[in-house]
Parts: C-alpha cells; structure tokens; sequence
C-alpha cells in the first residue's frame, strides 16, 4: 500500500488530502498541522494524523509540502534526513525546485526537475 503523508494541512494541503481520501482509497494517508482542531477534522473522516512532521515523512513513500511558502525551508530541514528514496512534491508558490534541491543538497535526496516549467 502506497503510503502519502501532507504536511500542512491547511486549505491546499487540506484539499488534497480530502480529494485522496475520497478517491485514492487504495492509499494510506496522513496529514499534519500544527493546529488541533484542523487534525481532528481529518481524523473524524478517518485519515491518520500527526503533529510530528518527522515521523509522518518517515514513514511515507511520498511527501507532500502543502505550508506556506515562507515555511518551506525550515519544514525541509526538519525532514530532509529521511526524504532519500521517496517522492518530494510541494504546492508552494514561489519557491522553484531548483531552490529546495539547493536545501537538501548533501542530505542524499535527489530532485528532479521537469524542464520547461520555470521561468528562464
């Protein structure tokens, strides 16, 4: 079973989640936030749930970054020790890939950037 975990569950975040809920059953998936109430949104409709972006990411095949684009640097380096040989995918506006393949660089994860969807 493939296993997703969302870290920042906000509105993108969130809406990801609850469109994989009710589509992707097939998939294990977990959400954190670090607001209560939000998590206990997500647990009432039966998704896992964390505040622990650590140990969500560990335990995932894929990643996904739905904070703020201000956040994204310090939530990389929270989890960059366990992203090798998992799937990265962020929604943050602003920030490109080659950006964050700068911030994980020498943590053994590999980016891959698709060509033609940055501005030159």
């Amino acid at each position: 079973m493939q296993k997703v975990a969302i870290i920042g569950a906000g509105n993108m975040g969130g809406a990801v989640a609850l469109g994989l809920n009710r589509s992707a059953k097939e998939i294990s998936l977990t959400v954190t936030t670090a607001h209560s109430s939000t998590l206990q949104k997500y647990s009432d409709l039966g998704i896992n749930t964390a505040k622990d972006n650590v140990s969500a990411a560990k335990d995932a095949d894929t990643v996904i970054l739905g904070v703020k684009p201000w956040l994204v640097q310090s939530v990389l380096e929270e989890i960059k020790h366990c992203l090798s040989g998992k799937v990265l995918l962020s929604m943050a506006a602003g920030i490109p890939s080659s950006q964050m393949a700068e911030w994980l660089s020498g943590t053994g994860f590999t980016a891959a950037v698709i060509a033609g969807l940055t501005k030159k």
